[in-house]
């Protein structure tokens, strides 16, 4: 980010702070194993006995208080897994007051240029990496991340520099950069996102656009029933990823709370750090829901619901985009862990949202003085 924009800039400064809350999350941990246990005057008591289960004069402690360690740890360790978790959704409220459309070119400029980097690692990587994701028809190795973990994120990646490029960048080489990135992850969630932002693409501007509109979730069908083929994956793929979504799913919705009492469970971060009941989500909405309860994910859905009607009655076409991309994304990854994903997700809702405000409040503005006008006259 320090190459879009200066260092000084408050959005930079900003998300500096957290990339740091976020590193040392684990570190902020060992330190409250020290203090949780003190014992005498030896301050890594705590320490020892989480790690060891010995005493300052090199004793086992007793099975209770080493287990009265690890309980007090875990929680405070669930809760900052938690808050990380949610990190990027108070950032959207940070970066609204300095965010502005000269920022959104340069950061659709950067993630042009790393798109390029992006292809180029993942073309090396099918020539020369061992396949660990197995291997694709020609007998290369498949589902190249590039410079990212996981090919899912690399698919959500290829589409979010496809949005971002299209809304704020005038020339069209991004795009096939972006399908050869696509081809190359093989990811099933990145090739479905990007057929359905293209078939939205191509009906917007119709005069029977509401009737095409209505066919979008046969579309959508359509497609998902060959993803395997469209990806180059083997046959069955999607519908065992799929299916041990849903099935994760299904788990969190039988022991679903009105308020969570599981904040940070659902997290990669508690996962990372081998917390006790931390499980592999693998969905934003499976992690909303087991994290902030029912209450959550009927929060999240309603909202989902009134952007959609609402950018559809107003014919914003950019915020749709940005929708169907978070929206769909939101199924394979939890957004908000995942980087730098939760950063550009942050970084469009923020700048829509300001600027939907100031387009309220200009209109506002012009009702109040016509009003006015109207009186006067």
């Amino acid at each position: 980010f320090t190459i879009m924009s200066k260092a000084q800039h408050p959005i930079i400064i900003i998300t500096e702070l957290v990339k740091y809350f976020s590193t040392f999350t684990f570190e902020i941990g060992m330190k409250v194993n020290k203090t949780t246990y003190n014992h005498g005057n030896n301050k890594d008591f705590g320490c020892k006995v989480y790690f060891y289960g010995i005493d300052s004069t090199g004793k086992e402690v007793s099975v209770e208080a080493k287990s009265k360690i690890i309980a007090k740890t875990n929680n405070i360790m669930l809760a900052l897994s938690g808050i990380r978790w949610i990190l990027p959704i108070f950032l959207i409220l940070c970066y609204i007051p300095y965010i502005d459309k000269e920022f959104m070119e340069k950061v659709t400029k950067t993630l042009y240029y790393l798109l390029i980097v992006q292809v180029i690692f993942q073309i090396l990587q099918i020539l020369f990496m061992p396949p660990i994701y197995g291997t694709n028809i020609l007998g290369l190795s498949a589902r190249n991340p590039g410079f990212l973990v996981y090919p899912s994120t690399a698919g959500l990646f290829a589409n979010t520099c496809f949005i971002f490029c299209y809304i704020f960048k005038k020339n069209k080489l991004y795009i096939p950069l972006v399908v050869l990135s696509l081809l190359i992850c093989m990811s099933s969630t990145g090739m479905f996102i990007f057929l359905i932002i293209c078939f939205f693409l191509k009906i917007f501007h119709s005069k029977h656009f509401k009737l095409l509109l209505v066919s979008l979730p046969l579309i959508a069908i359509v497609i998902f029933a060959n993803l395997d083929t469209l990806t180059g994956r083997e046959a069955g793929s999607s519908d065992i990823s799929s299916g041990t979504r849903i099935e994760i799913l299904k788990e969190s919705l039988n022991d679903i709370n009105i308020i969570s009492d599981k904040f940070g469970t659902a997290t990669n971060t508690a996962v990372g750090l081998n917390i006790k009941d931390s499980f592999i989500a693998d969905s934003s909405y499976t992690s909303v829901l087991v994290n902030l309860g029912g209450i959550g994910i009927f929060f999240l859905l309603t909202l989902l619901g009134f952007i959609a009607i609402y950018s559809l009655k107003r014919r914003r076409k950019n915020i749709l985009l940005f929708l169907i991309l978070w929206a769909l994304g939101g199924v394979s990854i939890i957004i908000t862990e995942n980087f730098p994903m939760n950063l550009l997700f942050a970084i469009s809702v923020s700048y829509y949202l300001k600027k939907e405000y100031i387009l309220y409040n200009t209109n506002n503005k012009r009702k109040k003085e016509n009003y006015a006008k109207t009186i006067t006259n």
